[in-house]
Formats: structure tokens, C-alpha cells, sequence
């Protein structure tokens, strides 16, 4: 227990005093694995989205339904069954197709802001506060906006323009189509962002616009939520074949988008009144029915290539580290073998016998004995000359002389 004064000061003379309040035990920091240490050093796939429409295709099924109902059939039907089964006035019969339109639209709008609102959000924006909503509801409210305009004006006059009542949906197209296209191109000429896009700060890089709309339908609508976020902007740093995905994909769609837009715009405004409200309250759907499949096809082809690219760059990744492993364990071997030999000469561990026969220095001239005795008259020692190669030449008759003379 640490003891502490009146003062609520630690007492000195504690072992604990000299210790750092905020430094992790000792004991606890042997069991301690970080999750860098304990993830390998390249991941087998890329990182997941845990997210499956799968298992959630019977609540995306029961809510397209429901769209489908509000936006084409409600419209559709409550028109020609007004205009020419009753004797109602034109603004009537207009007024009560528009009092009938959008319910579901209207009440998913309501549902997803309380959802970005709410302080315990589980949904918003990584790094936004929760004031800011996100990207897609700031564009879903501005399309919003343009209809409830075009429907007002629509409905006020005594013979209503139905050309102009028939351009809601293609209305929202034109919202959502020049905004994917206008992020294109500033993402195309790297400006930066001017305003925060979803978790695409202001002032950061730009990314494809379908990126942004991708993150906040399945974060919020679809509750992925901030988890999506992440997961999704892991997934784009980590996987270039990802990347790729999503810009074509922000192209695609934007592209589409405006070009059905316009396509629709004319149709509308140039074939009759009739086929002018069926056009314009269905072709976008029809629409997006087709680019939403042929994204699905696409999808699946490249999230098939972007995992056999994620195998060949980690096999050539491992390859350049053993390689590179390799190279560095020789190169240890290369140095140990020009080392060892010159530092173990000089110890004198490679002569025979070890370090006590070492290599005596050379001795200096001064240092080196004389052949020749002292006396000028003494007989010259020849026994140094025995020692010397029996086989060199005249040793042999020295030999003989010698054993004649004894």
C-alpha cells in the first residue's frame, strides 16, 4: 500500500514513490501481444468488408419492393385510374397522385437522419461530428428539394403541366449523376477536397464519388455501420485491383446516370402526355435495374481478379524475402569466413598445438648468433651443418670424407 499524507503526497520513503504512475506493470506487459505482433506480416487476402448482402437480401428485397410500389405503381395507377375512371378536375386528380407519392422515400429519409443524429450513433461519419450527417444526405436532400419544387409548382395551376410532374425521378438523377461526375473530375485533376465528403476530410485527396455513396447507403441504410466505414477504407488503401474497381464503377455510373438523365429529359418533354408520365416515373428504374446488375457482374469478375493479384504479389513479396534473407545470411557467412582465419592466426588458434605455439616474432639483426667461435683459432662447428637436408648436393661426399678420416 502506498501512504500518502494528509497532503494526498505519495510518501518518499515508498518503493512505489519513485515510480511512474502511468507506466504499465511489469506483469502484465510479460503477457502483453500487441495486434501488430500477433497479425502475420502479409495477410493471405485482402482486408474483409464484413459486410454480406446475402444475408441481408430479404430485408433489401421486402425495402425495394416497397420503393418500387411507392414510386412506380402508386403514381402510375392513381393517374389513369383518377383521370379516366372518375370526373374529377385535372388539379384534383394531380393532387391527390402527389399527396400519395413518396411515403416510403419520405419516411426512410426521417429514419436515416435519427440514425447519423442520435449522440449513441453507431453510424456516423469517421471523424465528422455528428451535426455534419453524411455525404449521401446532404445529396439526398438537395434532390429532395427539386422534387417537392417541381410538385408544388406542378400542382398549383388549374390544368397541371404533366411534363413537369413526370420529372421527379429524373430530377434526383441529375442531383446524383453530376455529382458523381463533378468528383470524377476534380479527383481526375487531383484538386482537393473542398468540403468534407463522408470520411474524406476537407482539404484531403479525393476519392471516386461512388466511394462516398458506397460508404454511407451500407453504413447507414444498409447498418453496416462505422465498422463499414472502416472496413471499407482499409479494403481501398490496402488493394490497388480496388481501387481500380471503384473508379471505373464511379465512371460507369456517373456517365449512366447523366445520359439516362438526358435521354429521359427528352422523352419526357417530347412524346405524349401519357407516355411522357409512364416514361418519366419508370424508365429510371428500369434503369438502374440494369447498371445494378451489370455492376454486380463486373464486381464479381474483379473482386475474383483482385484475389489472384493479392496471391501473386504476396507470393513475390515472401519470394523477395527469403531472397533477400538469403542474401543477408551469405553475406554473414562471407564475412565470418574472411574474419575468423586472420583473427584466429593472430591468436594462434590454428597452429598446431593452439595459442602455445604460437608464431614467435622474427628476431631483429642484432638478435641473430654468429657462425663462428669467438677464438679466430678454433675448428669451425660443423654440427649445425647436419641438420641441414641429407639430400642436397655435396652432403653425401662430406659423408664419406668424414667416415675415412675416423
Amino acid at each position: 500500500m502506498v501512504r500518502r499524507r494528509s497532503s494526498g503526497a505519495v510518501n518518499a520513503l515508498s518503493p512505489d514513490a519513485t515510480r511512474d504512475p502511468t507506466a504499465p506493470d511489469v506483469e502484465a506487459l510479460e503477457g502483453y501481444q500487441t495486434a501488430e505482433e500477433s497479425r502475420p506480416l502479409y495477410e493471405p487476402q485482402p482486408p474483409p468488408l464484413n459486410y454480406s448482402l446475402w444475408d441481408r437480401r430479404w430485408f433489401i428485397a421486402f425495402f425495394w419492393s416497397m420503393i418500387l410500389i411507392d414510386c412506380i405503381a402508386a403514381p402510375i395507377v392513381l393517374y389513369f385510374c383518377l383521370w379516366y375512371l372518375t370526373d374529377l378536375s385535372p388539379n384534383a386528380v394531380f393532387s391527390i397522385v402527389t399527396a400519395a407519392l413518396g411515403g416510403v422515400s419520405i419516411f426512410e429519409y426521417f429514419i436515416r437522419f435519427w440514425r447519423l443524429w442520435k449522440k449513441s450513433s453507431t453510424c456516423r461519419v469517421l471523424g465528422a461530428r455528428r451535426k455534419y450527417l453524411d455525404w449521401f444526405h446532404w445529396n439526398f436532400t438537395l434532390g429532395w428539394v427539386i422534387i417537392m419544387v417541381e410538385l408544388i409548382v406542378g400542382t398549383v395551376p388549374e390544368n397541371p403541366p404533366i411534363r413537369l410532374l413526370a420529372m421527379p425521378l429524373t430530377s434526383m438523377m441529375w442531383v446524383f449523376g453530376t455529382e458523381l461526375l463533378v468528383v470524377d473530375i476534380m479527383r481526375y485533376f487531383e484538386i482537393p477536397a473542398p468540403v468534407r465528403i463522408s470520411s474524406i476530410p476537407k482539404g484531403a485527396q479525393l476519392r471516386p464519388a461512388i466511394y462516398s455513396m458506397i460508404e454511407d447507403v451500407v453504413a447507414v441504410d444498409g447498418s453496416g455501420g462505422t465498422e463499414y466505414r472502416e472496413a471499407l477504407n482499409r479494403r481501398y488503401e490496402a488493394s490497388h485491383v480496388f481501387r481500380s474497381l471503384l473508379r471505373r464503377l464511379g465512371v460507369f455510373w456517373a456517365v449512366g446516370a447523366e445520359g439516362m438523365a438526358v435521354v429521359t429529359t427528352v422523352l419526357v418533354f417530347t412524346i405524349g402526355p401519357d407516355a411522357a408520365y409512364v416514361v418519366g416515373w419508370s424508365a429510371p428504374f428500369v434503369w438502374a435495374g440494369i447498371w445494378t446488375v451489370l455492376t454486380f457482374m463486373y464486381a464479381k469478375h474483379m473482386l475474383k481478379k483482385e484475389q489472384l493479384a493479392w496471391t501473386a504479389e504476396l507470393q513475390e513479396k515472401q519470394g523477395a524475402m527469403m531472397m533477400t534473407g538469403l542474401s543477408d545470411r551469405g553475406s554473414e557467412i562471407k564475412a565470418e569466413e574472411e574474419g575468423r582465419p586472420r583473427n584466429e592466426i593472430e591468436n594462434g588458434a590454428l597452429l598446431p598445438g593452439g595459442r602455445d605455439h604460437a608464431l614467435q616474432p622474427i628476431p631483429s639483426a642484432m638478435e641473430i648468433p654468429t657462425l663462428h667461435d669467438t677464438q679466430p683459432d678454433a675448428a669451425p662447428d660443423t654440427s649445425r651443418g647436419r641438420s641441414f637436408d641429407m639430400d642436397a648436393p655435396g652432403a653425401t661426399a662430406a659423408t664419406e670424407e668424414q667416415a675415412t678420416k675416423s
